[in-house]
């Protein structure tokens, strides 16, 4: 039943569900977690642990040690197997609601199960396996957890690409000045943000990953346009981000490009290379007018957000909604925001091809959406203790919705909105 509410995406039930079948089994497991102490102690104080700033970080990080484990060690009882995976199923679907102890409690106790087995491929590897999660455990436990710790774990697990995300975590928390951690970037002094944009250029070096190399190159552009000076420094990231541009979706590259453009403005209001600008322009306006695809999702908004740089996140989705609806003509947009109006009516009173503005609908109706979560999340974290965020949230679900209707979406999806919705007005009432 459960894995059926999955399909369908109504995550509510199915967590429901495997949270039953959890309990049923672990029922019949007479000496199964070696990590019940340390999560009891965790249960007991959680409003200590829900205000780390380091807990949405952690269930990934403890996901990758159980995937770790996994390898070297099988689980020879069927129900302990089949007990794993429904925990495993009940972290992820904890992490989408946000219940980040409830996701480190069903992560640590899979690795527990895999770690109580006497038999492995690897006994020298299970133990180092299980020392380091017993550590970090232990660390997060004291309030003593900091972000090069997990790096530092990530490295081990030979993750590159998830200690290089750890890092971009790491700069995105120093520079709200909420925890302490790395050496050389603490406060929203110039001091700290010329050291973030070193460590932002260093992970451009030390990446392939193109995603990530544009969350870099989008936070070392707003760095130039909103705190530090144009410099030859600069410059030079500028002219190496040309070269991957056309790598990147078509939503970001215009984003990139106009950032890029305003910096180049800035450096050499004189004499700067023409033909550079020429170049940027070009790609700041053809990646408009090239083929829409429904699979370009933008991705700098929503790692953003993962990483914690929320006023960045709300930045990115504002500029990306703003972006959207400049490829309408006003008319179309004063259309698109009354409810009264039907999608015939929109395709009318503009110039575009259908399908071009279909897509162009669902990627407005993404972006409201993504810009909704933000304000939930911004809302979440005790940034705000008003209504205020709550308010945001529920009206960009209302546009999210009034668009995805008129395209006749998947109505999962269309569920699955409304019913964040939801969330939003019930936050708002408890607020009033």
């Amino acid at each position: 039943m459960a894995n059926a509410y999955l399909k369908l995406e109504d995550f509510d039930m199915a967590r429901k569900f495997y949270e039953k079948d959890v309990k049923k089994r672990i029922e019949n497991i007479s000496d199964g977690n070696i990590f019940k102490k340390e999560l009891e102690k965790i249960e007991q104080t959680s409003n200590t642990y829900n205000e780390q700033r380091i807990l949405p970080f952690l269930p990934k990080l403890f996901r990758s040690f159980v995937d770790e484990i996994q390898k070297i060690v099988t689980l020879k009882d069927s129900q302990i197997s089949a007990l794993s995976d429904s925990l495993l199923q009940c972290a992820d679907i904890h992490v989408r609601f946000a219940s980040h102890l409830k996701a480190i409690s069903a992560n640590v106790t899979a690795f527990g199960l895999y770690a109580s087995e006497s038999e492995s491929t690897n006994k020298e590897l299970k133990k180092t396996l299980t020392d380091n999660m017993t550590s970090i455990l232990n660390e997060f436990i004291q309030c003593k957890l900091k972000p090069q710790r997990i790096i530092d774990a990530y490295v081990q697990l030979s993750l590159p690409e998830e200690a290089n995300q750890m890092r971009l975590k790491s700069v995105a928390l120093h520079l709200d000045n909420e925890i302490n951690g790395m050496h050389g970037i603490i406060g929203t002094s110039l001091e700290s943000r010329t050291a973030a944009l070193q460590h932002y250029k260093t992970l451009l070096m030390t990446t392939n990953d193109m995603n990530l190399r544009g969350v870099c190159y989008y936070n070392i552009l707003r760095l130039y346009k909103h705190h530090l000076h144009p410099d030859e420094q600069g410059k030079d990231i500028v002219n190496g981000l040309i070269e991957c541009l056309s790598k990147l979706n078509i939503w970001d590259r215009r984003l990139l490009a106009k950032l890029a453009i305003d910096f180049l403005r800035e450096y050499d209001t004189e004499s700067s290379d023409q033909t550079l600008h020429h170049k940027w322009r070009a790609s700041a306006k053809g990646s408009l007018d090239n083929q829409q695809h429904e699979s370009d999702e933008p991705y700098i908004g929503i790692f953003l957000s993962e990483i914690g740089n929320l006023s960045a996140a709300e930045a990115y989705w504002r500029a990306i909604i703003k972006q959207i609806e400049n490829s309408f003509g006003s008319r179309v947009l004063d259309l698109i925001h009354d409810p009264d109006t039907t999608l015939k009516e929109i395709l009318r009173a503009t110039e575009h091809y259908e399908r071009d503005n279909i897509l162009l609908c669902n990627h407005l109706a993404t972006a409201s959406e993504k810009l909704a979560d933000y304000f939930m999340e911004n809302a979440t974290t005790g940034r705000e203790t008003d209504r205020n965020s709550f308010v945001k949230a529920e009206n960009m679900y209302k546009k999210a919705i009034n668009l995805l209707e008129r395209l006749n979406s998947d109505t999962i999806r269309i569920g699955n909105v409304k019913k964040k919705k939801q969330e939003a007005e019930k936050a708002v009432r408890k607020k009033q």
